[in-house]
């Protein structure tokens, strides 16, 4: 029988995986790549890593609930909407989505991995499929989101999710372990105002194309 690659006992026990996918070959030199640079783990530098809490959905809240099928890399959809309350919003701190939070969609084949950053002062309430991230230090949020949304950044998470069949998830601490590579301050600043600008070309997109809706509706009448 043919062996493709072999894992010493002790990195297992180290990193509390038995897993194959974790010690593919590919994904470690990938990593290690990333690692032999000047980096920090997201746990190093953000105080602020947790998923959302379960909501009381309430057909009468204004609250948009944000689940991992709203997650897209620029901005958020209202796919199946529910809400909740204004109150019990205020009264649940950890599913409140602030400006410049980092999300992650941490459960669920086809959409564990997506990445999503909140621009705008909009309130939202993350539910427990959701892990929020913020509190960077030496890290720009929007560097974070740019980054874990590139090739290698999907490398790092995939690499570190758990389970099977469809039931897959990545924890609080998975995500922490993360590395980021620390780059230049001016650089980081020219990410933020990248994704600034393409997060307003999108809404004015939209706007656009509500307006073309809207005037081809009007010509049925």
């Amino acid at each position: 029988m043919a062996v493709w690659t072999t894992v010493e006992y002790n990195k297992t026990h180290k990193n509390e995986r038995l897993d194959a996918k974790y010690f593919r070959p590919s994904f470690i030199d990938d990593e290690t790549r990333v690692k032999n640079k000047d980096h920090v783990t997201l746990g190093e530098d953000a105080s602020h890593i947790r998923r959302g809490k379960q909501p009381d959905y309430n057909e009468s809240g204004d609250i948009p609930v944000l689940r991992t099928v709203n997650v897209r890399e620029n901005g958020f959809n209202s796919i199946r909407q529910d809400y909740v309350t204004q109150s019990f919003h205020s009264e649940n701190e950890r599913g409140q989505v602030k400006k410049h939070d980092v999300l992650i969609a941490s459960t669920g084949a086809g959409s564990l991995g997506r990445v999503g950053f909140h621009f705008k002062d909009k309130e939202y309430f993350a539910d427990s499929h959701i892990t929020l991230l913020r509190g960077f230090d030496k890290l720009s949020p929007f560097y974070v989101a740019a980054y874990l949304q590139s090739e290698i950044g999907k490398i790092l998470i995939d690499r570190r999710y758990r389970g099977s069949s469809g039931q897959i998830e990545i924890y609080e601490s998975d995500i922490a372990s993360i590395p980021i590579p620390l780059i230049e301050n001016d650089k980081q600043e020219e990410i933020a105002k990248n994704k600034k600008q393409a997060d307003k070309k999108r809404r004015e997109a939209e706007r656009l194309h509500r307006k073309s809706k809207d005037l081809a509706a009007e010509n049925l009448n």
